[in-house]
């Protein structure tokens, strides 16, 4: 729910870059005409949100924004999160597959922190 709203958040506001993990993508595309930069990332394994990688890139290439989407197969849901015993051993059990992943954890965040470094960074005002 958190990615799905900073995705429509970033519509339009007053912000350089947003970085939606796990985010809905809306039906409409067109409803993300005028989105800042994006670099967003994915479980493959998440049962529900894990196939949104594909049609958002998709999205955002027709619309023209620049974009970094990238989905980690073995990863589910929830892969950057490191939760306690009782969270992790609920999480692998729902359709979301979620648990802290590491590896698909370290390269979504250095994605996340380049991608910003281009956008927020002093040489990106020009």
């Amino acid at each position: 729910m958190g990615g799905g709203f900073a995705l429509l958040h970033a519509v339009g506001a007053d912000i350089g870059v947003v970085a939606p993990f796990y985010a809905a993508v809306p039906k409409d595309g067109d409803a993300l005409a005028g989105v800042c930069p994006v670099v967003a990332s994915y479980g493959g394994r998440d049962g529900i949100f894990g196939s949104a990688g594909g049609p958002l890139d998709a999205t955002l290439t027709r619309l023209g924004v620049e974009h970094d989407v990238k989905t980690y197969p073995d990863a589910g849901h929830s892969f950057m999160n490191r939760h306690g015993r009782l969270m992790s051993a609920i999480e692998r059990r729902l359709p979301t597959h979620g648990g802290h992943v590491e590896s698909a954890a370290e390269d979504a965040w250095q994605r996340t922190l380049a991608f910003f470094a281009r956008h927020l960074g002093p040489s990106a005002d020009g």
